[in-house]
């Protein structure tokens, strides 16, 4: 930058790298300059921090039109509610793959529809809490739909957690159901009432929809914080919350012609976009296998073979 004084006025000459910055936004820069300069050849005495860089068009953009969030999404309907309409409208589409096995919308949701028949029978009504206890497979999202399904909200459960964890997630959520694989059974005595999520047993012959019983502003489940600052939390999440995130974003748009990668835990709430942002929008849904999300070249494999199917979106491994 050069400056040169003439007739009472400063003069100044910006040069800069066209690869690096365009001409917007030195125009912008620019304009901030000059706003400061004349501000304080103006008023020597006004201090620098009551100094404006920004003009009145800008204010009002940073603080409302940056902010004018307001958007128009099914407010009014619950997650199992749009996962059925969904069904209806692409039952044969791919729902949900997990290694070699894939089910379709038609299968995943009649198959939810039966287990949560099932939790009905067992005394699942609007808002309870029933504990899911599942490894990463096709069975851990029938659980998931078939306890909001029932009305009640799930409360997701790593197997791999240690027994005292499970344990007091289960005492201090209230959960009077566990719905839990069979071979994970023995990781904690539970008194309440226990369903076995791959027994054939524990779904009703009927597959059909069920009648809601929960609303938009019921729970859709309660995960539990990490406790690094002392005994975990359990944060309470709506139906509403969640589809307000997955439906009409304004930052991401997923359609049927996606396929979305499930990496994270379904015990963090970052698994929830993943799962529902597909399920709810007629995506693809991948559960990457533990294996894989360890090694970055079957990773890049997974994807690269789910990308010739339709644009591949994934979060972050935690």
């Amino acid at each position: 930058m050069q400056f040169a004084f003439e007739n009472d006025s400063v003069h100044y000459q910006v040069a800069y790298n066209e690869h690096l910055y365009d001409r917007e936004f030195m125009d912008q820069a620019l304009g901030h300059l000059h706003r400061l300069y004349s501000l304080v050849l103006t008023s020597p005495d006004l201090e620098i921090g009551q100094v404006s860089l920004l003009s009145e068009s800008e204010t009002h953009q940073l603080l409302h039109a940056f902010n004018d969030t307001a958007t128009e999404y099914p407010r009014d309907r619950t997650i199992h509610e749009l996962f059925e309409e969904q069904a209806e409208r692409t039952p044969d589409a791919v729902a949900v793959v997990y290694e070699q096995e894939q089910w379709t919308y038609r299968e995943l949701n009649e198959r939810a529809n039966r287990l949560a028949r099932t939790l009905r029978v067992k005394g699942v009504q609007a808002d309870q809490l029933v504990g899911l206890l599942a490894e990463r497979s096709i069975e851990m999202i029938v659980g998931i739909l078939a306890i909001l399904k029932s009305g009640g909200a799930y409360v997701p459960i790593d197997p791999e957690y240690p027994e005292d964890r499970i344990r007091y997630m289960l005492e201090d959520s209230g959960a009077q159901v566990l719905l839990a694989q069979r071979r994970l059974e023995n990781r904690v005595s539970f008194a309440g009432t226990r369903i076995a999520l791959d027994d054939e047993a524990s779904y009703h012959e009927d597959g059909s929809n069920l009648e809601p019983v929960n609303g938009p502003e019921h729970l859709t489940y309660v995960i539990y914080t990490s406790g690094t600052t002392g005994r975990p939390k359990g944060n309470l999440t709506t139906h509403r919350n969640i589809v307000r995130v997955v439906r009409n974003t304004h930052y991401i748009d997923v359609t049927g012609e996606d396929r979305v990668l499930q990496l994270s835990s379904y015990s963090f709430d970052g698994s929830t976009f993943d799962i529902f942002g597909a399920l709810l929008n007629g995506a693809g849904l991948i559960l990457v296998p533990k294996e894989t999300m360890l090694d970055v070249g079957k990773l890049a494999d997974l994807i690269q073979r789910q990308a010739d199917f339709g644009d591949v979106y994934y979060d972050r491994v935690f």
